[in-house]
């Protein structure tokens, strides 16, 4: 026994093939198809906005104001300014005017506004310089200080 196809089946929405065609979404069906299209969006633009965070523009600013002072016996500290754009921090101390910041003495980084540098040698003079480090690259060197530190 064969099933004649009866064509108006095909032809319109509301025949009985259109009602029970396992194609057919409904209402439902397409309610999570728009939901799963926009969870996928969503997560889309989430890893694309996480790769704009990560790429930066430039190497921050200069740090400025750098100041030094004793803090106590055989220790001072080193401050500067706020600087724009920087993540941390490396503070360089050497013992003679515009010393090579490889051969500096002590190399300090910190992700602060100062730093505290310790093990000097009383009524030495050193010279202060600081850096400003972010993903793009490190700043240029901030005017060099002099401080003679001297234990009270």
């Amino acid at each position: 026994m064969s099933r004649s196809i009866n064509y108006d089946d095909l032809v319109y929405p509301s025949s009985t093939f259109y009602r029970t065609s396992p194609y057919r979404l409904g209402v439902f069906g397409i309610t999570i198809l728009a939901i799963l299209i926009m969870v996928i969006l969503v997560y889309l633009t989430v890893q694309y906005l996480k790769t704009i965070k990560n790429t930066c523009v430039s190497a921050p600013d200069t740090p400025q104001n750098v100041i030094a002072g004793y803090l106590n016996r055989n220790e001072f500290g080193v401050s500067w300014d706020r600087v724009g754009g920087a993540d941390s921090f490396i503070v360089y101390i050497g013992e003679t005017p515009n010393f090579d910041i490889n051969e500096s003495v002590v190399q300090a980084k910190t992700i602060n506004l100062r730093a505290n540098i310790a093990n000097l040698v009383d009524g030495r003079t050193y010279y202060i310089v600081v850096s400003a480090i972010n993903d793009c690259g490190t700043s240029s060197l901030s005017s060099s200080i002099t401080y003679i530190f001297v234990e009270s």
